[in-house]
């Protein structure tokens, strides 16, 4: 299938051009991009080019609204805003701001009103899906989790879901409070393309480490059906993208075992202080006559020690006790790939 473009169309040449290089040396950018400084050429261009989306500055903008080829065609139409007030029926973007939020932006809108396939040129690629779970130290499991993704990032890509009801994160620097996880799942009848277009535009990213910003409510999660938890996983699989997935999973999660079933393999963190014993003697048992060993099978148990204190700010993660302990499983994991 040849792959898609989208149009620029400034007519200050310098920012065109710096953006569509921008563009274009992202590996999960999925189109070429074609650059117009006069919006009488980006017109000729219609009559043999099907545009994925046309992005284009107030005047040029304001003319195509009204070309009848455009009209008849496929072709998205996105005003690149400078500053002012907005037409609620426009699909715009601000022009000075990041590019990456531009790239995000421009992904988020295809996901959304794209009327054709996207060619994502991907590679393939086997991803291991690692689950972390553990009925005791809730905390010590994001931490874990997002340390173990962190050290493999630095080899390679990985992306991170956290399915717990309260993470903690939403809040945090960088993690996007408007959009997370369960908007992901609506995607899922849409198409893997457009699936992989809103997954592309929803992506953030935290010492290398690829995320999505967990749910901020527990009602949304506990609505997904584990069905559609496996169909997410599979769908982000199939993109080709990865070759780590990082699922922290919860017990609220309907589907849970199924999930864990799925993993190539699940870590779980144990301890000998307290209830810790107890706890992961009664899930084990609960596994044994639910009749899925398979799941103990695939499990590599994590004993922690007692640590003082976890820092709460994440870019302090790396260099904490825990990171010593967690270093020593990602080299395992990297050398038994």
């Amino acid at each position: 299938m040849k792959r898609r473009t989208i149009a620029l169309c400034d007519d200050d040449e310098k920012y065109i051009v710096k953006l569509q290089e921008n563009l274009e040396q992202k590996d999960n950018f999925p189109f070429s991009v074609s650059t117009f400084t006069g919006v009488e050429k980006l017109k000729k261009s219609l009559t043999d080019t099907d545009y994925e989306l046309i992005l284009a500055e107030e005047k040029a903008f304001d003319e195509l609204k009204k070309d009848q080829k455009l009209q008849k065609g496929n072709s998205l139409l996105v005003l690149l805003k400078e500053r002012g007030s907005i037409n609620a029926s426009d699909d715009f973007i601000w022009k000075y701001q990041a590019a990456d939020r531009i790239r995000k932006d421009i992904l988020k809108i295809c996901s959304e009103k794209g009327n054709s396939d996207v060619v994502f040129g991907t590679a393939e690629k086997r991803t291991r899906l690692i689950g972390v779970f553990s009925p005791v130290g809730r905390d010590i499991q994001t931490s874990f989790s997002l340390l173990l993704g962190q050290f493999l990032a630095k080899k390679k890509k990985v992306l991170y879901l956290n399915l717990e009801p309260f993470s903690g994160l939403s809040g945090m620097s960088g993690f996007d409070p408007e959009s997370d996880l369960t908007d992901l799942i609506y995607y899922l009848e849409s198409g893997k393309d457009k699936m992989r277009c809103k997954l592309e535009s929803m992506v953030g990213n935290i010492g290398g480490l690829d995320y999505v910003s967990p749910a901020f409510s527990f009602l949304d999660l506990s609505q997904v059906t584990g069905e559609n938890w496996i169909l997410l996983l599979e769908s982000i699989i199939n993109t080709g993208k990865y070759d780590y997935l990082i699922v922290d999973i919860s017990e609220i999660i309907r589907g849970m075992l199924d999930i864990l079933r799925e993993c190539d393999v699940v870590y779980t963190i144990t301890g000998r202080e307290g209830l810790a014993p107890s706890r992961i003697k009664q899930y084990e048992e609960l596994l044994k006559q639910l009749e899925n060993n398979d799941i103990l099978e695939h499990t590599r148990k994590v004993e922690m020690p007692t640590f003082s204190m976890l820092p709460s700010d994440l870019s302090e993660l790396p260099y904490s006790e825990l990171a010593g302990y967690v270093g020593e499983i990602a080299e395992a994991e990297l050398g038994g790939r």
